[in-house]
């Protein structure tokens, strides 16, 4: 019974290595403290491997207490790094059949933050907005929105961003369907809540000093 245990572990062991990438590390941050989030949620999540070039970014924003003006999610951006150089964005929500732009992101051109309909003004600003009226794919009415982002920038990009040592950026700008835009612009500075340095191989370490306990049993 104890050498079966014992196999069954290192299988699964060496499987749960197998899934996690080298180096693969997992920061998220949260709005834990957010005066001008009016009753929203948020998280951002920074997924990325040790001497890559490019980061996956997810903003998630829930709406559920929302208490500020307009009905609709007009725009988002967000900033990670100052040494962003491009970037596509992968994923938006399209519950109403509308488009977000830009999908392509450059420094030059179609980053900036909000205020300016993502118009290139601030450094590494990743920014998208609703590109046509009536807006009608992300309404603030309670539900939960997905952005996704791939980021790139120059040799040991990667390294730095997950380090966690550069506060990100978070902006969100209300709107109602004309587009006009009614309200406060929502724009707030994380804090790092869960760094996860390759979980999976954390788990499997774990595994593997199990495996050498039933071992030392089994040789008494």
């Amino acid at each position: 019974m104890i050498r079966r245990m014992l196999v069954v572990l290192a299988v699964a062991t060496f499987a749960f290595l197998a899934t996690s990438p080298a180096g693969a590390t997992t920061i998220v941050y949260t709005s834990a403290a957010c005066p001008s989030c009016q009753g929203l949620t948020y998280s951002l999540t920074v997924d990325g491997n040790a001497g890559g070039t490019s980061v996956t970014v997810t903003l998630v924003i829930n709406t559920t207490g929302w208490t500020g003006g307009g009905t609709q999610v007009g725009g988002v951006a967000v900033k990670i790094s100052d040494s962003v150089t491009g970037g596509t964005l992968t994923s938006a929500p399209t519950g109403g059949g509308g488009d977000w732009t830009p999908t392509a992101f450059d420094t030059n051109l179609t980053g900036g933050t909000l205020l300016n309909n993502c118009s290139g003004s601030g450094s590494g600003w990743a920014c998208t907005y609703q590109a046509s009226t009536p807006l009608n794919n992300a309404p603030l009415d309670g539900s939960t929105y997905t952005w996704v982002w791939t980021l790139t920038g120059p040799a040991g990009f990667a390294d730095g961003v997950l380090a966690g040592t550069f506060s990100p950026s978070v902006q969100m700008k209300p709107e109602n369907a004309d587009g006009n835009f009614p309200g406060q612009l929502i724009s707030d500075s994380p804090t790092s809540e869960v760094p996860e340095p390759g979980t999976l191989v954390l788990f499997g370490t774990g595994l593997l000093g199990m495996a050498g306990v039933i071992r030392r049993r089994l040789n008494l």
